[in-house]
């Protein structure tokens, strides 16, 4: 049965259940139609978004209804995001494949945030509202924590849309494990450790010469590196917002100087509208790049095993050290 019946079907078979109570006989008319617009308003903002999703297919007055809904403030950020989407189709029917070959069906969205709640007490809302309720087919960029956990491998570093992207989706790590990265101003002694989740680790390079790299011209090598992390520091200004920095950054003892707090080439406000840029394929780090094109080679690599190696520039390796492991030893 086609989604956009669902819920005008439920309706139909509660108002039927109602009415069979009060032996009325069977209703002929949708009695959620009948009420007026501000009950309908307040009724669909209990929804979630999926449930938004699905309203709004049902019929031409819903769909001039839901986006009035005064909808939960990260719910609506999310929503407004998927009407984006939908209105600028990046289709890629590569990555459509791939994706439904490593899609995990029996992927636990509430045991995910679960799992980060017990390493850290604060979630960015933004971040929690996407993974319980943003659609699973719906794979923005490769970026999804319901995908098998796997190395990507592409002819070009800059992609968007619904392709794939280059580098190690770390959050498809299940369980998913928070890092601790060192904040160090230089005159305190006392380390501050911030929990961090990372989420992408890329290193893509070309080179169009044989020649040894230190011989090397620049017009010869191209290296195009990007470590994302999510902050979930929440005494910080930075909590919830995603950063982009270069692997050396994070290569140099996972330290990250107090002047800049959390110093990267690139920085977003919140996950949503990293997510956002991602789909419009804006190069990571501030990255000047020839465009946003549909990979033509692509080649996966199996991660064994989850190595934790401090200041490693290696995508197979999160260069730094679990959040509660780190908390063990300050204790």
């Amino acid at each position: 049965m086609p989604r956009t019946l669902v819920w005008r079907k439920c309706f139909i078979r509660l108002g039927n259940r109602l009415a069979s109570l009060f032996k009325k006989g069977p209703l002929k008319y949708f009695p959620f139609d009948s009420l007026p617009n501000e009950l309908r308003l307040h009724c669909f903002s209990f929804l979630t978004l999926e449930a938004l999703i699905a309203s709004k297919a049902v019929c031409a007055e819903w769909r001039i209804l839901v986006p009035l809904t005064d909808m939960y403030p990260p719910r609506r950020h999310l929503y407004n995001l998927y009407s984006m989407v939908i209105d600028n189709p990046k289709p890629d029917r590569e990555a459509q494949l791939y994706y439904g070959r490593w899609f995990e069906p029996s992927f636990n969205r509430e045991e995910y945030i679960n799992s980060l709640l017990k390493q850290h007490h604060a979630i960015p809302e933004e971040f929690r509202i996407w993974v319980l309720e943003w659609p699973a087919r719906l794979i923005v960029n490769n970026i999804w924590p319901g995908l098998t956990l796997k190395h990507c491998l592409l002819d070009g570093p800059s992609t968007g849309g619904s392709s794939r992207k280059c580098g190690v989706n770390w959050l498809s790590l299940k369980p998913p494990q928070l890092c601790a990265l060192l904040a160090n101003d230089g005159v305190s002694c006392d380390p501050k450790y911030a929990p961090s989740l990372l989420v992408w680790r890329m290193r893509w390079v070309w080179l169009n010469s044989f020649r040894p790299p230190h011989e090397l011209r620049e017009e010869e090598f191209f290296e195009f590196d990007c470590d994302t992390w999510l902050v979930f520091d929440e005494e910080s200004k930075y909590f919830g917002k995603v950063l982009e920095c270069p692997n050396l950054y994070s290569a140099d003892v996972g330290k990250i100087p107090r002047e800049f707090q959390y110093r990267a080439k690139e920085e977003f406000p919140d996950w949503i509208q990293y997510l956002e840029q991602r789909w419009h394929g804006i190069a990571p780090c501030g990255r000047q790049t020839s465009g946003n094109i549909i990979p033509r080679f692509t080649f996966n690599r199996d991660i064994r095993k989850i190595k934790f190696e401090v200041g490693s520039i290696h995508q197979d390796c999160i260069p730094a050290e679990p959040w509660t492991k780190n908390q063990l030893e300050i204790t």
